[in-house]
């Protein structure tokens, strides 16, 4: 919308309020949905590298494709500035925060968290404030987030805080326009059409996970990747992570995405944002 502060200038989007039956809530009003078409540079080219990005023990688990996802390629990188440094004008989906808060909640938190509904919301961590990363171990983190936020952060965030500081260090406004935060579980579940019925980590969640994945085009043998890829560097979910986030990054592509968040920036001019 006219005004949204901190609007990529490549998206034309309207605003509306979530109140999708597929989805099953109701976001808050602070917490809209933006549905954003793309008609920036590049934007509607089929080959057009897009890639998608999550965590591992390794480092970072890379999915990277053309549009068309006629060849997926995954890749276990140990620095994220080796995927930065490719993404000018590249869509990269990443599930890390980007944009974090000087205290409280990020809206885009809250939101995806009311989208996964009762008994899911807790898949969706609240990010760490920025005074939290100037912490030195767990209980100083949480101190300086009670301080900032009045609560602790939870063991999750505190364990992906490198990372956290790692990509924020990275980050621009501009770099912003390719790289964009996703949430796995909030992506599977708009590509589902509602939450999924099991977690990652189980055998059958990961089926579950699969066969969304392959209703979009995205086939692959996790378990032949992970013995490619080292079993010690990347687990069965950080592939359907990264996956999933590789089709979230065509969403951007292909001109339909869905964003979480209520227009805010941080301290850095950073939007706090998910896309889905």
């Amino acid at each position: 919308p006219a005004g949204w502060p901190g609007s990529d200038p490549r998206l034309v989007a309207s605003a509306f309020l979530c109140a999708s039956r597929r989805l099953g809530s109701v976001v808050p009003t602070r917490a809209r949905l933006y549905v954003a078409r793309a008609v920036g540079v590049g934007m509607a080219k089929r080959h057009q590298t897009i890639v998608g990005v999550d965590g591992c023990a390794g480092g970072w688990v890379v999915a990277t494709s053309d549009a068309s996802l006629s060849q997926i390629e995954f890749t276990v990188v140990r620095n994220m500035r080796d995927v930065v440094d490719i993404a000018d004008q590249r869509v990269v989906a990443i599930d890390i925060p980007i944009g974090l808060p000087s205290g409280g909640s990020r809206s885009c938190d809250l939101a995806a968290r009311r989208i996964l509904g009762s008994g899911q919301g807790g898949r969706v961590f609240p990010a760490p404030s920025r005074p939290s990363l100037e912490g030195n171990g767990y209980k100083e983190c949480c101190d300086l987030n009670r301080q900032a936020s009045g609560v602790a952060i939870s063991k999750q965030a505190h364990a992906l805080v490198p990372k956290i500081i790692e990509v924020d260090r990275l980050m621009t406004p501009e770099l912003q326009h390719y790289v964009r935060e996703v949430h796995p579980e909030v992506s599977f579940c708009v590509i589902n059409g509602g939450p999924l019925e099991y977690t990652k980590k189980s055998k059958v969640g990961q089926e579950e996970r699969l066969t969304i994945l392959a209703r979009q085009g995205v086939t692959f043998d996790p378990v032949a990747e992970r013995r490619r890829l080292g079993a010690s560097q990347v687990a069965v979910d950080d592939l359907l992570d990264a996956a999933v986030a590789l089709l979230t990054a065509r969403r951007v592509h292909e001109g339909v995405v869905s964003v979480l968040g209520d227009g805010t920036v941080d301290a850095r001019g950073l939007r706090m944002e998910i896309v889905a």
